[in-house]
């Protein structure tokens, strides 16, 4: 069955952002989380559960579907579907707090199989990224050449996912526009972040748009299973800009004037 973000017109490979967005079930041993340093944090984040969705930033009605699903499928208890309820909306200090006192109970309980995470980020969690980045650029949903559009839908959403969409726009709306995939995985590949597991992801998010440019119709993601399995700070996609401290942004190159 299409998922609701395919039925918005993604082309990409969404197996490959949710590898690169990490797993809780793999790394803690518990589908619920807090995915910034305990002891110095460095973002606004929530408590996080897979698949990479932040509780206390997230959008209500979506977290209230997510919660609610995972509760009919069984995979929460009543205790802790209300446990985790009492989550929602904290942040830093206060998602800290909360998950030093309540992981116990969710560890080797709560654990998301990654195909049902697959499916709750194509029908719920995803969906506002891509409908934020083609609503501000049009031009992403009509990529006539199908390897391109599988890269660069793919690049975008995992990019989006975790360093929120409205940057994304900011970045790269003038050369999405004109086509010029090369610059933007250039400007995606040179973005720096103090967590070096972040700055591997770009550049992995830029080297698809670049394997895609070289390979052209033999271009094939590959979902490597093995890397990235600790889970990264996500960016809601409505944040307001002050919560990006903690990235680099590189300066964007102004557009030539046509004379």
């Amino acid at each position: 069955m299409e998922s609701k973000l395919e039925r918005l017109g993604f082309k990409g490979n969404l197996a490959w952002v949710l590898n690169e967005e990490g797993s809780g079930a793999k790394f803690y041993h518990s589908s619920v989380y807090y995915p910034d340093s305990r002891t110095n944090p460095q973002t606004l984040s929530g408590i996080t559960i897979d698949p990479g969705v932040d509780l206390g930033n997230g959008d209500r009605y979506m977290i209230d579907d997510v919660l609610r699903e995972y509760f009919n499928q069984g995979l929460l208890t009543g205790g802790e579907y209300s446990l985790i309820k009492s989550a929602v909306g904290k942040k830093k200090l206060g998602a800290i707090d909360w998950i030093n006192t309540n992981e116990k109970f969710f560890k080797n309980k709560f654990l998301v199989p990654n195909d049902i995470a697959l499916k709750m980020m194509g029908n719920y969690s995803a969906d506002g990224y891509w409908k934020y980045l083609t609503d501000q650029v049009p031009e992403l949903n009509s990529i006539i050449v199908p390897f391109m559009a599988i890269a660069v839908h793919t690049a975008l959403l995992s990019f989006a996912y975790n360093y929120g969409a409205s940057r994304v726009v900011q970045l790269t709306r003038y050369y999405l526009q004109t086509r010029d995939y090369n610059k933007i995985a250039l400007i995606i590949g040179s973005i720096k972040h103090r967590c070096n597991a972040l700055t591997e992801r770009r550049k992995r998010e830029a080297d698809l748009i670049n394997q895609a440019i070289k390979k052209m119709n033999d271009f094939k993601i590959v979902v490597d299973e093995n890397i990235n399995s600790m889970p990264l700070t996500t960016i809601p996609f409505n944040l307001k800009d002050e919560i990006y401290s903690m990235n680099f942004i590189p300066e964007i190159p102004k557009p030539e004037l046509q004379l």
